[in-house]
């Protein structure tokens, strides 16, 4: 997202993130993802996360029991995108 300065679920080679983890080797059952874009630190991505009745539904997911949360900082230097994948393995 960082490079293209686009915020959105869909990669540039991917239709998610269920794509993303399968193509890491892992198997879900399910997956969600949270993203953001802004001057965020952690402690603020998580605390709008947490804010927002969706994002909050994800991580809630009760079956969810695997995460991942990255971030990159855009080429304007200033902008930081944020994204927090979860999942649960395929059993």
């Amino acid at each position: 997202m960082a490079r293209r300065g686009v915020m959105a679920h869909h990669g540039s080679r991917t239709s998610g993130p269920a794509q993303r983890v399968k193509a890491r080797g892992y198997r879900p059952s399910v997956t969600a993802e949270n993203i953001a874009a802004g001057r965020f630190g952690l402690d603020g991505v998580l605390q709008a996360w947490n804010s927002s009745p969706g994002h909050l539904g994800n991580i809630l997911i009760p079956q969810l029991r695997d995460y991942g949360i990255g971030h990159a900082i855009a080429a304007d230097g200033k902008t930081v995108f944020w994204t927090a994948v979860y999942a649960a393995p395929h059993r």
